[in-house]
């Protein structure tokens, strides 16, 4: 972007342009209260086994080692 002094752009079009999430921002939303991060939710009540294997396994060390390999900063796990 040579011509433009500063820009707010989605996370996507940062990454595919090259741009690391570290080091090339100004401003970086905070972790703890921030209204978008995803969640998985059930019904209440609906306590199969396969809901809970699927939560301990998506919030492992393993995946959020992926999240910062693959998504260089942008995509922080919010567990």
């Amino acid at each position: 972007m040579p011509d433009l002094d500063a820009a707010v752009i989605n996370t996507d079009h940062a990454l595919n342009a090259g741009l690391d999430i570290r080091k090339d921002t100004i401003a970086v939303e905070k972790r703890e209260g921030n209204p978008y991060a995803n969640f998985v939710a059930a019904r209440q009540g609906d306590n199969r086994p396969e809901i809970k294997t699927f939560v301990e396994s998506y919030q492992s060390p393993e995946v959020a080692k992926f999240l910062e390999e693959r998504f260089k900063g942008a995509i922080i796990p919010a567990w």
